[in-house]
């Protein structure tokens, strides 16, 4: 094991919220970095207020207590140009730097994207470039490069998906029957990350962290619809229109909650291959129909409450 010393950045993501329960069930203890006031009532964690100042404020907690490893999870997909640099890279460079200047030593497990590999938009580009910083700093690394990720507390991709079924009369399937996806059930990621704090993986090593298995987009959405048991029409709509509408969207209306970026790289490809990620960290994930119907009960306890 690492240790028992967590800092964690995007702690309220997605994945964050994912991620966070499990962290404390197995004993660590977690400082969490955040950018809005949170009620501290989660035995176990320290929340922090992340400003500006990023690189000052990990200084301050590096040379307040020992922290042993870095879950970097911070990042965003979406938004303006400056914003997707500013929150991958610009972030990575100042909690390097606060780290050093700390001179703390712990390790970065660093979740990264697929998008990375080939350098997929802005995100991907501002992904990579993130790795390189950490590949030239003193720290031992190790990063996850995920693929489409869904599961409780998303609401851009899948979760827009599950909303669309739930919600309206027609629903668009963009690029037809053409286009295949390798969706990641949230949990099975987080099973990589508890398997990495643990000692397991290679230093230095990029891991792919990828669905099992390639599936089309119209039958996931068929496999949404039967969980729902709600039958919107499905309307395909060729691909490239879209990416030029998402690519305009994203430069006029970067603030809109929209997976610009993901319409934007859709392409085919390869499967991913998880294969070190399975023989290192055990990873064995589920099958969208498994993972999708576990997310469609949690959100459906969710909107209940």
């Amino acid at each position: 094991m690492l240790g028992k010393n967590l800092l964690v950045t995007g702690a309220t993501g997605f994945v964050g919220l994912n991620l966070l329960p499990r962290l404390i069930s197995a004993g660590y203890t977690v400082t969490a970095l955040c950018r809005k006031p949170l009620s501290n009532d989660s035995p176990g964690v320290r929340w922090v207020l992340i400003g500006s100042d990023r690189s000052r404020i990990v200084e301050e907690i590096a040379r307040s207590q020992k922290i042993d490893a870095v879950v970097h999870l911070a990042g965003r997909v979406n938004g303006r140009p400056k914003e997707i640099d500013d929150s991958n890279i610009g972030y990575t460079r100042d909690l390097l730097d606060g780290l050093q200047r700390a001179g703390a030593r712990a390790e970065i497990l660093y979740l990264s994207s697929v998008s990375a590999i080939e350098k997929l938009g802005r995100y991907g580009l501002a992904k990579r470039a993130a790795e390189k910083l950490i590949e030239a700093s003193p720290y031992p690394w190790k990063f996850i490069r995920s693929s489409l990720i869904y599961g409780p507390h998303e609401r851009g991709n899948v979760g827009l998906l599950v909303e669309s079924v739930r919600k309206w009369p027609i629903v668009p399937v963009i690029g037809g029957s053409a286009i295949e996806l390798q969706p990641l059930f949230v949990e099975d990621l987080c099973d990589v990350i508890l398997s990495a704090l643990a000692g397991n993986g290679r230093e230095r090593m990029a891991y792919v962290v990828a669905g099992p298995q390639q599936i089309k987009l119209k039958d996931m959405i068929g496999i949404i619809q039967s969980n729902l048991r709600s039958y919107p029409v499905l309307l395909p709509i060729p691909l490239k229109p879209v990416q030029i509408a998402a690519r305009f969207g994203a430069f006029l209306m970067p603030w809109a909650n929209l997976p610009f970026q993901q319409l934007a790289t859709l392409h085919q490809h390869a499967p991913w291959d998880s294969s070190d990620a399975k023989a290192d960290f055990g990873f064995d994930p589920r099958i969208f129909a498994k993972g999708v119907k576990m997310y469609v009960g949690s959100a459906s306890e969710c909107s209940e409450r």
